[in-house]
């Protein structure tokens, strides 16, 4: 894994969404939300993938003219790990990593969205690595953010009928 995201530094976020996968907010997984806040570009559905790859391009362009070397990608994808969606999922982070490579470095960072257990990250693990051989030659580091989100904690439910309120009670809590 790579290092934690520093709320400190100037990095920008640019977090892109697979179209099966979903993200509603920042998630506590991913660490700390950046100090200079963050975006996100997300694959409509319908959206063909070489539509999604163009607009991709173009949000990485308009990130590169605006930050640094120190930019943060990260990649949300869904619970699919078949071939065909290893493949688009290649084609995606190959399109980031070429961009983040041309302005002298990055970080692209796999992660799972809202709502998706741990069965893929074993797959998702694997594809960082596989990337990271291929794309050692560039300043770009390629790792997951995988951190376990906390359980939640148990709510204990009462077994007991609501209470019902009498009316004197109503006017005392009015009188208080």
């Amino acid at each position: 894994m790579v290092g934690p995201m520093d709320r400190q530094s100037q990095e920008s976020v640019l977090i892109v969404v697979e179209a099966e996968a979903a993200c509603p907010y920042w998630m506590s997984h991913w660490g700390a939300a950046p100090m200079n806040d963050w975006a996100i570009l997300e694959e409509e559905a319908g959206e063909t993938r070489s539509t999604f790859s163009e607009r991709l391009d173009d949000s990485l362009v308009r990130l590169g003219a605006e930050t640094s070397s120190d930019d943060v990608v990260l990649l949300v994808v869904g619970s699919r790990t078949d071939e065909q969606a290893v493949a688009a999922r290649w084609d995606l982070a190959t399109t980031i990593l070429t961009q983040l490579a041309q302005r002298g470095g990055g970080r692209l960072l796999f992660t799972r969205g809202h709502g998706f257990d741990s069965r893929s990250e074993p797959a998702l693990k694997a594809l960082a690595e596989e990337l990271s051989e291929e794309w050692d030659w560039s300043k770009v580091e390629i790792g997951t953010r995988l951190h376990e989100v906390p359980k939640m904690a148990h709510v204990r439910r009462s077994s007991a009928p609501p209470y019902a309120f009498r009316s004197e009670d109503r006017a005392f809590a009015q009188a208080v």
